[in-house]
């Protein structure tokens, strides 16, 4: 079971390098489009909110699925004793 964890783990963290990377590329096209320094400062400013509590809803994703692994583990070092 602790394999199947691992292996959802590493799809969580790389889904999650995939969406940070197309939300990055999505932010430079809407900055190449913008029309003055307040405008770029804006958007700017959400773009790093709005990813500081994505990466913080991620961490905790990957954070409940180590945890998992964790107790699977114990889990199973309890049965071969």
């Amino acid at each position: 079971m602790a394999k199947t964890t691992s292996n959802e783990m590493l799809l969580k963290t790389i889904a999650a390098l995939q969406a940070n990377a197309e939300a990055g590329f999505t932010h430079l096209e809407a900055l190449v489009a913008v029309k003055s320094p307040s405008e770029f400062f804006e958007l700017q400013s959400a773009f790093l909110r709005k990813q500081i509590e994505k990466s913080a809803e991620q961490a905790k994703a990957i954070q409940a699925l180590m945890l998992r692994a964790s107790e699977e583990r114990i889990q199973a070092d309890q049965g071969c004793l």
